[in-house]
């Protein structure tokens, strides 16, 4: 068996973190690759507090063989603000998947989230990434506890292939102190969401907008543009998608879906952030929504535009109407200390997750 030595990255794995994972692709059908050039510690910092990463060597060769980091936020936790994390970035070479490398991994890992502030992490899994499933739920020795805590579901749209007829217009927002202000205004009553600080608002990679009926503010929206520091890239299909693909690509250019694009292709997309209604529009979810895609091809073109949804969300069903690829997630809550669990009991409500901030 490999021996396999763990320690906290620095600065000087940068390089190396940055080819490991940008050559990694993920489980399932269409296989992708994480692109964080030009540095791996730059794009985490755009996307928390106290970001840490963990990295496994091959002790003969030095090479990098496993990588994994765990990243601060505050979120609002039943009316309480609260600093939780995410696990995310979990890679390891399948030659090198032994319990034991695993169960190292997470011990480092632990020994990070006891000098932290955060009561716990979240951490989002594909349903068709099952050898993940399989093992990460186990609880087997060394690894932490995985509470489930919903389905999630990431649509991703081509901005052309939904339009509604509409009185309703979109407007850019450049003052960051008044788009707050409709945030407070029209925030979801959730149990738990995003805790948006001034910082996050006056972030050049977003777009403000607002969508009017006549002169009323009656929604309020981000579009958040990551492709600066993070991009994801096509590295291949499935033998059964990549048959399929010329088939599909031709009904998705007749229904203006997304299409599949030849490897080595990046993905390029946007994130759809910070999206709240007003109470009495709820029932025109359709309508706004073709605003809020007119807004992000008007604004990026040749972009899609990326927004996640818990299952339990009241506008889950009327989204998924929408036209779009969809890729569906299990959300769990990470901790070590059973006592830990603020998920332990069924919680009433739904919940909040946006993609661009996890």
């Amino acid at each position: 068996m490999p021996s396999i030595r763990i320690t906290k990255a620095k600065k000087e794995d940068d390089a190396e973190l940055v080819q490991f994972t940008a050559s990694f692709a993920s489980e399932g059908n269409l296989k992708l690759a994480l692109d964080r050039s030009p540095s791996f510690f730059e794009s985490l910092s755009k996307e928390g507090e106290n970001p840490e990463i963990i990295i496994g060597r091959d002790s003969d060769t030095d090479q990098i063989i496993g990588a994994g980091y765990r990243i601060e936020s505050d979120y609002i936790f039943q009316s309480k603000r609260m600093t939780l994390g995410y696990l995310a970035g979990l890679r390891l070479l399948k030659e090198y998947r032994s319990g034991i490398a695993l169960a190292r991994g997470y011990k480092k890992l632990k020994e990070l989230h006891q000098k932290s502030k955060s009561k716990g992490y979240f951490t989002t899994i594909q349903t068709e990434n099952l050898n993940a499933l399989q093992i990460l739920s186990s609880h087997r020795a060394g690894l932490p506890f995985y509470q489930f805590v919903t389905h999630l579901t990431t649509f991703i749209w081509n901005p052309n292939s939904f339009k509604k007829k509409t009185n309703l217009i979109f407007e850019p927002v450049t003052n960051s102190r008044q788009f707050k202000t409709y945030v407070e205004q029209m925030e979801r009553k959730s149990y738990l969401r995003p805790h948006w600080d001034d910082s996050f608002y006056e972030k050049k990679e977003i777009t403000k907008f607002v969508i009017k009926d006549q002169n009323k503010v009656i929604v309020c929206f981000s579009i958040w543009d990551q492709n600066a520091t993070k991009r994801w890239k096509v590295i291949g299909y499935s033998h059964k998608l990549n048959f399929f693909r010329y088939f599909y690509n031709i009904y998705a250019k007749l229904r203006k879906l997304p299409i599949l694009p030849i490897p080595g292709s990046q993905l390029h997309y946007n994130f759809l952030t910070q999206l709240c209604i007003d109470d009495k529009y709820q029932n025109r979810l359709p309508e706004i929504f073709s605003v809020i895609l007119n807004s992000s091809s008007h604004h990026y073109k040749g972009s899609y535009l990326c927004f996640t949804l818990s299952n339990e969300d009241p506008w889950y069903h009327s989204v998924k109407k929408i036209p779009a690829w969809e890729i569906n997630s299990m959300a769990y809550f990470v901790h070590w200390d059973p006592t830990e669990n603020l998920f332990q009991n069924k919680l009433n409500g739904f919940s909040v997750w946006e993609a661009a901030l996890l």
